[in-house]
């Protein structure tokens, strides 16, 4: 994954990646590339305690966070 999304920055402005919310390898190799992480969610209970936990582990996995 990191070959491919590196491969993909030298020819491409943008690349956007559509990771699902689990931290497989793949999806962690596109988060650490990322100069970007946007993570949309729909408006339920179920969606905003998800959403905390991918929150807690983008901390734990040193990522900087800034929420708008």
């Amino acid at each position: 994954m990191s070959y491919l999304l590196n491969r993909l920055l030298e020819l491409y402005r943008y690349v956007i990646v559509d990771c699902s919310h689990d931290f497989t390898t793949p999806t962690v190799a596109a988060l650490d590339l990322a100069d970007q992480v946007v993570m949309p969610i729909t408006p339920d209970i179920n969606a905003a305690r998800l959403a905390q936990i991918e929150l807690k582990t983008f901390e734990s996995l040193g990522y900087e966070l800034r929420r708008s």
